[in-house]
């Protein structure tokens, strides 16, 4: 289990977080094109996530773990190596690929090894402490980041191949482990249809996909409204990433702090709320403290919509049921991300704050929905 927890973190750092958006600038393209590229990495997603899951088990979580580590590595040396606007479009393709068969097969690996000692009840409090460990982490990555950047913005892609490239390394060191589903034969299609009857015979997973639907479109955007927003306030380029390092480490802090509450549902909706509309001052201590209360959310949300999504799916295969979450959290962004630029281009920031702020409430009411529906019964078929 500690190979697997150090192996995943690896993965999950990434040095360019806090600069995608400078960088692509710095190459030549303009905002519009960035969300562009950006919408066409969650689209492709969204069309690969499932498909990636369904194939994942086949091959189980440890060679779906490799491969997605192998090509997130390769695609981060490929962005340093040729910093180009067409390259940049192009190494989409395959960071999408890679975060598809691998951000499933993580969470499935830890969930199966669970299973296997008659402890998967602990997953969701488990996942919730490791995103918590996790944002310390990224403070980290973050704090060195901007030291990174402020030399050469490029460099922040070559520091995140050779942390990948790592991960890769332990991986081979982890036992595999068969999937543990009754539908290992079953076809991709079949799996589609199945995953749709799973998620629409009662009103409690209508309102529970849809709650996902909608507070991903927020958490997606945010990835990179956050620093636009830092800049429009008088933030420099490498002041960014100190930024998320300290907001992540505070986070981090306020998790530990706030674990009680993680039981109750819906405070993390209010706590997200309560920092979306913090995002709208012009106050950097404010500013700071509503990406705090985004991230501490979004660290109790994820395992919730994880531990109810397999619970739901978990038959069709622990990666295919974990990747319908995030095929569900990246859905909005590729439906709004190709009008995004022109959105902000046209009625200024304030109009996509606005678009986000209406998603996270719409989420809170289909959660409440959900909570209050009946219907619920364990459907995985």
């Amino acid at each position: 289990m500690k190979t697997l927890t150090i192996s995943r973190t690896l993965l999950n750092l990434f040095f360019f977080t806090p600069y995608v958006v400078i960088f692509a600038q710095k190459i030549g393209l303009d905002i519009k094109e960035i969300m562009l590229i950006e919408s066409l990495f969650a689209i492709l997603i969204v069309f690969f996530d499932v498909p990636m899951g369904h194939f994942a088990d086949k091959i189980g979580p440890k060679n779906a773990l490799f491969l997605g580590a192998f090509s997130q590595s390769l695609a981060s040396f490929l962005i340093f190596l040729f910093p180009t606007p067409i390259f940049f479009t192009m190494v989409q393709i395959l960071f999408a690929f890679a975060l598809c068969i691998s951000r499933g097969a993580d969470s499935a690996m830890i969930y199966l090894m669970l299973k296997d000692q008659n402890h998967e009840s602990k997953f969701e409090f488990l996942e919730s402490k490791y995103l918590r460990s996790l944002l310390f982490f990224e403070a980290l990555v973050f704090f060195f980041s901007g030291l990174i950047a402020s030399y050469q913005v490029s460099y922040v892609f070559l520091a995140t191949g050779i942390i990948h490239f790592l991960s890769v390394l332990l991986i081979l060191f982890l036992p595999n482990i068969k999937t543990q589903t009754k539908h290992g034969n079953t076809s991709l299609l079949k799996k589609y249809i199945m995953i749709k009857n799973g998620l629409v015979q009662c009103q409690k997973k209508i309102g529970f996909s849809l709650s996902i639907f909608f507070i991903g479109n927020v958490f997606s955007s945010l990835l990179y409204l956050i620093p636009l927003i830092l800049k429009i306030n008088g933030f420099s380029d490498y002041q960014i990433g100190p930024f998320f390092a300290i907001t992540g480490l505070i986070a981090s802090i306020v998790g530990y702090i706030l674990r009680k509450y993680e039981s109750k549902f819906f405070f993390p909706y209010i706590i997200s709320l309560a920092g979306i509309l913090g995002l709208y001052s012009k106050f950097y201590f404010i500013l700071a403290l509503a990406v705090v209360l985004l991230k501490w959310s979004q660290t109790v949300l994820m395992p919730k919509f994880k531990n109810e999504m397999v619970l739901i799916l978990g038959d069709l295969g622990e990666s295919t049921a974990m990747s319908v979450v995030t095929t569900l959290f990246t859905l909005g962004l590729a439906i709004i991300g190709p009008f995004w630029g022109a959105l902000v281009d046209t009625f200024g920031i304030n109009i996509l704050m606005a678009i986000l702020t209406f998603n996270l409430i719409l989420s809170v009411l289909f959660m409440r929905f959900s909570k209050n529906a009946k219907g619920i019964k364990n459907v995985s078929a």
